[in-house]
């Protein structure tokens, strides 16, 4: 009588054994899949925050491209403006 309820508790505690061990497997598998795609969208937030701001400095440079084209229009208008006045020629320095 006392070995079966001796191999009965064995078996008890073997099945216990069992369980935490495959909740412990499942925990961590379900934690490293987490980490994983946290990971991820850390990385897409990243990349797309990095692309934002390149895309940001591009835009501006093209616009400080055209204000100073538009500058140096300007100018050369202002310039060509003041020769004609002054009596020269356009485009020759005096």
């Amino acid at each position: 009588m006392w070995d079966f309820l001796i191999l009965g508790y064995i078996g008890t505690v073997v099945d216990v054994v069992v369980v935490v061990v495959v909740v412990v497997v499942v925990v961590v598998v379900v934690a490293a899949a987490v980490a994983a795609a946290v990971a991820a969208a850390v990385a897409a937030a990243v990349a797309a925050a990095v692309a934002a701001a390149v895309a940001a400095v591009v835009v501006a440079a093209a616009v400080a491209a055209v204000v100073v084209a538009a500058a140096v229009a300007v100018v050369a208008a202002v310039a060509a403006a003041v020769d004609v006045v002054e009596g020269g020629d356009v485009g020759v320095g005096q």
